[in-house]
């Protein structure tokens, strides 16, 4: 169970951001109503005002406005944390609040066990039918593809070892 007020999501997008005189870029890494986390190597100091341009998948760009309150600055090679920083999300647009809501969607749809079928061709031209289960991990939330073949076996979460079989 969390104990986060509001629902986390992983998107990754290109942001650009701008404050106390420094300009820089990164990746989002996560998402919410309240906030986002950006993977970059120009964190800011934790108090700082910044603005920053998320680019979108469809191509526009969304201006979002916030306070750093974590930064995370360690040397590359030093650990496998990742840099960047925390920032508490003061003023949002439109699209930024449309981004949430079709993140919730995808999120409400992918809450159930999802089956794809996937082709693959063969040498000689003849098509195999394989197919898969998209199953959401009850503990940490990580979707996992699991062969329909496996089911019987008991799978279990590829993040967190935790069993993908609800009883």
């Amino acid at each position: 169970m969390s104990k986060r007020e509001t629902k986390r999501y992983i998107r990754r997008l290109e942001a650009e951001f701008e404050g106390a005189g420094v300009k820089g870029r990164g990746l989002t890494r996560d998402i919410s109503k309240k906030g986002l986390f950006i993977r970059t190597q120009k964190a800011l100091a934790p108090g700082t005002q910044l603005i920053v341009r998320l680019h979108l998948s469809d191509g526009k760009i969304s201006v979002v406005k916030g306070i750093v309150r974590r930064a995370i600055k360690i040397p590359i090679y030093a650990s496998e944390i990742k840099n960047g920083m925390g920032i508490e999300i003061i003023e949002m647009d439109d699209l930024f609040a449309g981004l949430l809501e079709e993140l919730e969607t995808e999120e409400n749809l992918n809450t159930t066990v999802h089956q794809r079928v996937e082709k693959e061709t063969v040498s000689g031209g003849d098509v195999t039918v394989e197919e898969f289960m998209f199953i959401t991990c009850p503990s940490c939330g990580v979707k996992n593809k699991v062969p329909a073949s496996k089911l019987s076996q008991g799978p279990r979460c590829g993040r967190c070892r935790a069993s993908l079989m609800v009883n």
